[in-house]
């Protein structure tokens, strides 16, 4: 009898899922004389991950159907006004308000309010209940008789804001500006004239790439008659959305007085524009980042890459079922939700790792709005409960099993097994064997010279090992031992 021991570490071996040891000097039999092989023993560090790109169990698809429209500037542009001096006032000099259109005075702003627009200008010096008119009428497109205080952020804040009460929807487009200077002696002065928007008139946010929003005020050093500059502000990219409120304010780069600089004109302009739909289905892959899951950081990890479907999922206490709670409503166009981009969402698993993963038994599932999708099975966070160690090695009893053909899970042949190896352990434990029972399999090989070991699951799919040490024996015997 002649025993040939191989002690193989997988480590040193570039195959993650198989070790191949080519021998020095083959082995073979004489006709009187036949092999075993044994495994002795066997060590592995339980690091393999249960949700990794390696088991095919960390991707699933979410399948989006988006509705609803953007705006689209026509082309030509035809360009008008948000309103017009006789919205407000009876002649385009003076301040005599048309019927229907009410003055407000709160904290911080005046209003002027028609039922289509309110005109907000804000002002840190008016109080609720006064009587003051600081709005004037600097709405005419030519007439610079009237004037509003312009005072600078670090005094009276003064700016503009524009309601579209009806929320029909305009498209901003620039506004025409003019201030004016009470001819005192001044340092050059530059006013930045910004545009934002908002649906709330609390968050307002900027619109970039302005073009003319500067107004610049040469130095003068001595006094002189009242001057006047103008400047059209203009957006240069076409928005696609709408909003409620629209802000125009400024910065000032000088130190200014706050009866300095007033200002004379003040009109904003919208274009027209065409409502365009923007109905489509998305795939979108969902990758899961590979490592260690229990049910807890499973969970908070789906939700943080759902967010922006507005899913939140959760686990039932008692039967350890996943809960999919799909938070979106009911649609209904307006400024503030033009669009639904979670019209209809479907989880799709594609492989029954997954299905297993989620507790789901479906390739597709609908997930209805306002609604909880409970999973048929109990979460199941074990990537799999068996290391099933293998050769090509010819046995002279096959191995048999009945082992779950999942063929669409990149399964396998299984070859010869030679080992059956618990996993189900806690993350970073040593798994070990020890063939104490003498366990070993007459082969029908009679030349050897390469043996060939591969890893697999109880799914019948290739396992990928970081380390695993194992110690192997071929045995040659002769027929007379047999």
């Amino acid at each position: 009898m002649s025993v040939f021991n191989f002690y193989v570490d997988t480590s040193t071996i570039d195959d993650r899922n198989k070790a191949e040891i080519i021998l020095d000097t083959p082995i073979q039999t004489q006709p009187n004389e036949y092999l075993e092989v044994k495994v002795i023993d066997v060590s592995m560090m339980n690091d393999n991950y249960n949700i990794s790109s390696s088991l095919n169990n960390n991707e699933f698809v979410i399948i989006r159907t988006q509705t609803g429209n953007i705006a689209v500037a026509d082309t030509p542009l035809v360009i008008t006004t948000f309103f017009a001096y006789y919205d407000f006032y009876q002649t385009n000099t003076g301040n005599s308000l048309v019927s229907g259109v009410t003055r407000g005075h709160y904290d911080g702003y005046e209003t002027l309010e028609n039922g289509t627009w309110t005109i907000y200008y804000h002002n840190t010096d008016v109080v609720a209940g006064s009587n003051t008119h600081y709005i004037h009428n600097v709405f005419d497109d030519t007439n610079l008789t009237e004037s509003v205080i312009l005072s600078p952020p670090s005094s009276k804040d003064t700016y503009w804001v524009f309601e579209d009460v009806l929320e029909t929807g305009y498209m901003f487009h620039e506004v025409d500006i003019t201030l004016e200077h009470d001819g005192r002696a001044r340092p050059e002065t530059t006013f930045t004239i910004n545009l934002s928007y908002s649906n709330d008139k609390i968050t307002f946010t900027d619109y970039t790439g302005l073009t003319g929003n500067t107004i610049t005020f040469s130095q003068l050093s001595t006094s002189t008659l009242p001057t006047t500059l103008s400047a059209s502000v203009v957006i240069p990219s076409a928005p696609s959305r709408l909003y409620k409120y629209y802000k125009v304010y400024f910065s000032v780069n000088q130190s200014i007085f706050d009866d300095e600089y007033t200002f004379v004109k003040m009109r904003p302009k919208k274009k027209d524009y065409t409502l365009q739909d923007i109905y489509g289905i998305y795939t979108e892959i969902i990758t899961i980042p590979d490592g260690f899951y229990n049910s807890t950081n499973f969970i908070t990890t789906l939700n943080s890459l759902l967010l922006s479907y507005n899913l939140v999922l959760s686990i039932n206490s008692i039967t350890n079922k996943l809960l999919i709670q799909n938070n979106n409503s009911s649609f209904t166009y307006s400024l503030s939700t033009p669009n639904d981009l979670n019209n209809e969402l479907k989880l799709i698993l594609n492989n029954n790792l997954l299905k297993r993963l989620f507790g789901m038994t479906a390739d597709e599932t609908t997930l209805p709005k306002n609604t909880i999708t409970t999973s048929n099975n109990a979460l199941n966070l074990l990537h799999y409960q068996k290391l099933v160690l293998t050769t090509d090695l010819t046995f002279n009893v096959p191995t048999t099993h009945l082992l779950k053909e999942w063929k669409e899970d990149k399964a396998d042949g299984m070859r010869n097994i030679l080992l059956w190896l618990p996993v189900d352990y806690a993350p970073y434990t040593i798994i070990k064997y020890k063939n104490y029972e003498g366990l070993s399999y007459r082969i029908n090989d009679s030349y050897i010279k390469n043996l060939n070991f591969y890893f697999y699951n109880e799914f019948k799919q290739s396992v990928d090992i970081n380390r695993l040490l194992f110690h192997i024996q071929i045995i040659k015997k002769n027929i007379s031992y047999y």
